[in-house]
């Protein structure tokens, strides 16, 4: 099998960037999805913001529930071991809404319009 080389004037050069980068913007804005990439990446709006903020005393205050049952003996019950697990799956669906809503990953599309 012969190895295929590429000709000198093909390699890129700083100069032949600019070209490639006009032509890869025209093709985005042709299919449409560089509009929506820049949708997405908005900056984040004011019930975001005060979600975020209600989700982070929600963490909190299910952190503080854990570290009492683990400290305290008295709470080494079946009782509190419910409500330990109840905390710990709560904080969890915190931490995962609050990373969900802070990366810069556009939402998914919803099919059930069609």
């Amino acid at each position: 099998m012969a190895a295929v080389t590429e000709p000198a004037d093909a390699l890129v050069s700083p100069q032949g960037n600019e070209e490639m980068d006009s032509l890869i913007v025209l093709h985005y804005n042709y299919t449409g999805k560089l509009i929506l990439r820049e949708k997405a990446t908005d900056n984040i709006d004011l019930p975001t913001v005060a979600f975020l903020i209600l989700c982070s005393f929600i963490v909190l205050e299910n952190l503080m529930v854990l570290i009492a049952i683990w400290k305290n003996n008295k709470f080494h019950n079946r009782m509190y071991f419910f409500i330990g697990n109840l905390a710990l799956c709560d904080l969890l669906a915190g931490v995962v809404y609050k990373v969900s809503r802070s990366l810069p990953v556009p939402p998914t599309p919803d099919h059930s319009r069609r």
